[in-house]
Order: C-alpha cells, then sequence, then structure tokens
C-alpha cells in the first residue's frame, strides 16, 4: 500500500490543476492518472481540502491537500505530507503526460464523479 501511496502522491500532484477556476473544476469532476502497465488510479479533490484516492487494486487512499507557493501539497490518513509541482490551466476534457519519479503517466480530467 506504501507504494501506491507514493505513486499516487506524484501522480496527483502532477495532474491537480493551479488556477482557482481550474481546480474548482476539478472539484465537480475526477482526476485520472494511467501508468505503463494501464493502472489507472481516480482522484476526487474537494472544496473542503479533502481528497480520496481509488487504486485499481481496491486500496483506497483519503486525506487533506492545499495549494502551496505553486505547489499541490497532500497529507494522507495516517502518512507524511508531499509537495510537488503540478499543470496549470487544465480542464475537464484535458489529458496530457506528465513525468514522475516511476515513469510518464497519462493524466486526465474527466466530466463526473
Amino acid at each position: 500500500m506504501k507504494t501506491w501511496i507514493a505513486a499516487a502522491l506524484l501522480t496527483a500532484c502532477l495532474a491537480a490543476p493551479a488556477a482557482a477556476g481550474t481546480m474548482e473544476a476539478a472539484h465537480a469532476n475526477t482526476i485520472t492518472s494511467t501508468d505503463a502497465s494501464g493502472a489507472t488510479l481516480r482522484w476526487h479533490f474537494n472544496a473542503d481540502n479533502s481528497y480520496h484516492m481509488a487504486a485499481p487494486d481496491g486500496s483506497h487512499v483519503a486525506g487533506r491537500w492545499a495549494l502551496e507557493g505553486g505547489q499541490l501539497c497532500m497529507v494522507p490518513q495516517g502518512g507524511e505530507r508531499a509537495c510537488v509541482p503540478f499543470e496549470a490551466n487544465k480542464g475537464v476534457g484535458d489529458t496530457w503526460v506528465a513525468q514522475t519519479a516511476n515513469g510518464p503517466v497519462t493524466v486526465s480530467i474527466v466530466a463526473g464523479r
């Protein structure tokens, strides 16, 4: 599970939008990140600064997020805080490739929860 959490934090941080309007769009939608093996993580970022991630193995991670100094900082329940840069100005329907410590991931913002 710790491996998923570490990979998930890196992926989500790269996937989360920077602009307030884009972050608001993320609140009502789903951010997905798919690695080279085809494993897809599903993220829900909420307006109350909570988040929930579902992994394909059935595990879930919940925690708190904040935008700080051009970074998305996340603290999973029972875990350590991690902050990384993220893509700006992404919205529903956008897909891009993000480079992570574990290799490239394809990130999308998908309409709906």
